[in-house]
């Protein structure tokens, strides 16, 4: 749940003033301003939680419209909402993954895999799933199948991704954009399955709504 206390979490900002003519910063620092008002005035409910992550949607999309920042701490706090921790519904990662028609004993990658969930619902499946999050906090529950599950403390932008049949990944607009090049790298016939946010210029194979959640699919040429 988003709170005051860790509000920051979903919208990080530089809190240096010299940086406040960065348009990024500039929009980062809105977003988190509005959310805190509302977080303040409005009382607690599903309905304030959804208008939030709306918030962070709409933030993410201005983002896409403005060139990459210069300043060195600008670009630092801004990746870290390429993938803000945002849980995909475990009832959604099961349509992802029948979306994906994933099958036992193949290979999912997770990309930004956040609590594992993905990587530990593709395990129960049969698959071989990796997960690859910034954040080392996460690994150690993804023990509950250690023969089929992995961890990676690592940036989804360097780490190399292997040869996954499936790939997997709830993202920022901004975050597939920049993606782009890494998911064209990937063999032919490799799905690709993402939450709420496409690749640009990339036509899905199929695509699906769940509950309110948009999900796409592709298929690598």
């Amino acid at each position: 749940m988003i709170t005051l206390d860790n509000v920051h979490d979903l919208f990080p900002a530089p809190n240096h003033g010299l940086l406040s003519k960065d348009p990024w910063w500039q929009v980062q620092s809105l977003g988190r301003m509005v959310a805190m008002q509302m977080l303040r005035v409005v009382p607690p409910s599903e309905a304030l939680q959804q208008s939030l992550l709306e918030l962070r949607h709409a933030i993410d999309i201005a983002l896409t419209a403005l060139s990459e920042p210069t300043d060195a701490e600008v670009r630092a706090e801004l990746a870290k909402t390429l993938a803000p921790y945002n849980p995909t519904p475990l009832a959604v990662v099961k349509v992802m993954l029948d979306l994906a028609d994933l099958r036992s004993g193949e290979w999912l990658l997770d990309l930004g895999c956040g609590d594992g969930r993905v990587v530990m619902t593709a395990a129960n499946r049969g698959a071989y799933a990796v997960g690859i999050d910034i954040d080392p906090e996460y690994g150690g529950k993804l023990a509950v199948y250690p023969q089929r599950a992995k961890f990676i403390t690592g940036d989804i932008f360097t780490t190399d991704w292997g040869t996954p049949n499936v790939v997997t990944c709830y993202l920022t607009p901004v975050a597939m954009a920049q993606l782009k090049t890494k998911f064209q790298s990937l063999r032919s016939g490799t799905r690709i399955v993402s939450h709420a946010f496409g690749i640009p210029g990339w036509t899905p194979t199929r695509g699906q709504i769940f509950n309110g959640h948009e999900l796409f699919l592709w298929v690598v040429p």
